[in-house]
């Protein structure tokens, strides 16, 4: 941002883009995590109204974002503490 502001644009308007692709397309499998970050890209309307071709129809220039905020909790516990956790969810599913 310093040295070329152009460039640093170009960046931030590329990631943008590949951003609202990842947000299309990630829809169908983490629908709250993807409409946060439609909301966050300051996009019209709601991600499960997108169709996947608007994964590719590109953001104006210019176009503004909103403040990020975070998409996940930290989990903070060590692997003994995490395996644990697996095994339970595995018995409430039924999983192996």
């Amino acid at each position: 941002m310093k040295t070329d502001k152009e460039k640093a644009g170009t960046v931030f308007y590329v990631a943008a883009q590949v951003v609202k692709a990842i947000v299309v397309v990630s829809e169908p499998f983490i629908p709250q995590t993807a409409q946060q970050l439609w909301q966050t890209l300051n996009l019209q309307g709601t991600v499960q109204q997108s169709k996947w071709s608007d994964a590719i129809v590109p953001v104006e220039a210019g176009h503004k974002i909103n403040k990020p905020q975070p998409l996940f909790h930290k989990i903070d516990a060590d692997e003994d503490k995490l395996d644990e956790m697996l095994a339970q969810v595995r018995s409430k599913t039924g999983s192996k």
